[in-house]
């Protein structure tokens, strides 16, 4: 064995760890953005009662108050919203329980919201994962963006916004890809509608209240 491969292959392996992260995430959006395309063509699904299997990572979702003590954070919705496929998402996170991937229907328009928690050794890069996250989202999604990354806050978190736009059933589609972090933990929501809901879907934010748990 040549001695230099010997003693590069402790860092290809941690390299190739970290892109396998990077990949998962990707994949993660890339899937729940392409559900959401399809969801648009859809029927909206009627809200599932829950089971006691149902994964805390989930939340909870009662007239219009979508709430998650697990993450750390509340949406203040309209009292229509509802879990558009709650079996499927909490498939997932029985499979990855630290994990959230969960679409909301609320009417015409759908809230996408997606979470993972940070490797011990790594260090906190909102900008570095927000980006992952946004181009696995727009190649799933067929959406594009609309201008630059835009920064506001929540509480005095930092969030990273970006607009999005696209077409569903030759409809104009509107969209926000909102991006921060909850400690030591990645969260992405993403808000499609009609183009004529576009206002109310870049204020998820005045919705929206942190309440950060010890991760």
């Amino acid at each position: 064995m040549n001695p230099k491969n010997f003693y590069e292959a402790p860092l290809r392996i941690f390299l190739a760890i970290r892109a396998c992260r990077i990949i998962l995430l990707q994949l993660t959006i890339l899937v729940v953005a392409a559900v959401a395309s399809y969801c648009q063509l859809s029927a909206q699904a009627p809200p599932n009662s829950g089971t006691p299997e149902r994964p805390p990572i989930l939340g909870t979702l009662e007239s219009g108050k979508y709430s998650n003590p697990m993450i750390g954070f509340e949406l203040q919705l309209d009292p229509q919203c509802v879990f558009q496929d709650e079996a499927r998402d909490s498939k997932f996170s029985r499979t990855f329980s630290q994990r959230l991937t969960l679409t909301l229907s609320c009417g015409p328009d759908r809230i996408l919201l997606s979470s993972l928690p940070l490797h011990a050794d790594e260090h906190v890069n909102l900008k570095r994962d927000a980006q992952v996250s946004l181009e696995g989202t727009v190649a799933g999604s067929g959406f594009q963006k609309r201008g630059r990354w835009k920064e506001q806050n929540v509480g005095g978190t930092k969030v990273l916004v970006q607009e999005v736009a696209g077409t569903s059933d030759a409809s104009p589609q509107a969209g926000f890809y909102y991006a921060l972090m909850i400690g030591r933990r990645y969260l992405s929501l993403l808000t499609i509608g009609p183009e004529a809901d576009k206002a109310q879907l870049g204020e998820l934010l005045s919705k929206m209240n942190l309440k950060p748990t010890a991760q």
